[in-house]
């Protein structure tokens, strides 16, 4: 893998080993978690911003030499990818430096949020779903860390939205072979997995005429963890 492909993995591994020296500095220093885990936010911006301007902008495809679940893992890294990312990693940053949290809790934030850019980036629908359980499963343990009520909706949303991604890519795989996006070809998407899809944004990210999870979120009685969840999973969604 060249060096400057590479490097645009620093985002999601930045986070990710923040989390563990989050997670292990629990018991020895409560309190030294939020800022390893803040720090390492407006470092993956830096590096973000620095690897995609100075490497000539160009759309990389990262894949690994191992299948997951048997599916090809992907990673497409492109202009609307760094956009993203940013729009997930800027106030992702802000809440772990200005939100007081103990060590473990923003472990799992800042774990939860490297997994956010990685569903952002996957390159097929399959790598999406895994992606999406993951990281709402992870902003799940948040919420109930937090307040073990009023979490309902948000299960039942999430829970249906990875799904639903999940039977779009066994139906894009069985009809065209593929679930990766630049592979789909486009007679494949007919209407029964574009309505799947849209049913799985449109969950994900609570944009419903009614009450959603994201207005749960909020009502919530303490609000750290249910704006960090809206922060990273609106716009997976």
């Amino acid at each position: 893998m060249p060096p400057a492909t590479a490097l645009l993995l620093l985002p999601p591994a930045l986070l990710a080993l923040a989390a563990g020296a989050g997670w292990c500095l629990r018991r020895v220093a409560p309190d030294a978690g939020r800022p390893v885990t803040a720090a390492a936010a407006w470092l993956a911006i830096a590096a973000l911003l620095g690897t995609w301007f100075g490497g000539g902008r160009a759309a990389q495809d990262l894949s690994a030499p191992f299948p997951v679940a048997g599916i090809p893992l992907v990673l497409r890294v492109d202009a609307l990818t760094v956009l993203l990312w940013l729009a997930v990693l800027t106030p992702a940053a802000l809440l772990l430096t200005f939100q007081r949290r103990t060590a473990s809790r923003a472990a799992v934030a800042a774990l939860a949020a490297a997994a956010a850019l990685a569903t952002l980036a996957a390159g097929s629908v399959a790598m999406t779903a895994f992606g999406l359980a993951t990281t709402a499963g992870l902003v799940l343990v948040l919420l109930r860390q937090e307040e073990l009520a009023g979490t309902g909706a948000y299960w039942a949303a999430l829970s249906a939205a990875w799904l639903l991604l999940a039977w779009t890519a066994v139906v894009l795989q069985v009809t065209s072979g593929t679930s990766a996006y630049g592979a789909i070809p486009v007679t494949a998407l007919q209407v029964p997995p574009a309505v799947l899809l849209a049913a799985a944004a449109v969950l994900a990210s609570g944009l419903l005429p009614w009450r959603t999870w994201v207005s749960e979120a909020w009502s919530r009685r303490c609000l750290e963890a249910g704006t960090f969840a809206v922060a990273l999973l609106v716009p997976v969604g």
